[in-house]
């Protein structure tokens, strides 16, 4: 586990590099958090096989849901989905991405930051 957490942390510092100095005063910070409190959950989460097996379960139903809960926070994370508000959502979010509600790391920021993270990663398996 520890290669994959140095691959991770070294992957996430080329991501900061390439954001600019704008762009790693803006989400530099946040962008490690997220990354560490990621390597966190998934170290205390569910195995591959769990998800090996709900994937073949929905190949070979006669009549497979549209979705299944997978893991051990899945049906929790569904359930708060459906019955909290949207900003209650985001705030449960952001607790667990280890982000705090400060002026640094508004949901505007996270929204850009996620736009940074999907542009870069295209660029990256391209």
């Amino acid at each position: 586990m520890l290669t994959r957490s140095g691959t991770a942390m070294r992957s996430a510092t080329a991501f900061c590099t390439s954001l600019g100095e704008e762009g790693r005063r803006l989400y530099g910070q946040a962008y490690r958090t997220m990354t560490t409190a990621g390597l966190k959950e998934e170290r205390t989460g569910s195995s591959p096989d769990v998800v090996a097996r709900a994937i073949l379960h929905a190949l070979t139903a006669r009549r497979p849901r549209a979705r299944y809960p997978v893991g051990k926070k899945s049906r929790l994370m569904s359930t708060m989905g459906r019955v909290l508000p949207q900003y209650t959502l985001d705030a449960v979010h952001m607790r667990v991405l280890g982000l705090s509600r400060t002026k640094s790391t508004t949901m505007i920021q996270l929204s850009g930051l996620m736009s940074a993270i999907r542009s870069w990663s295209r660029r990256s398996s391209a």
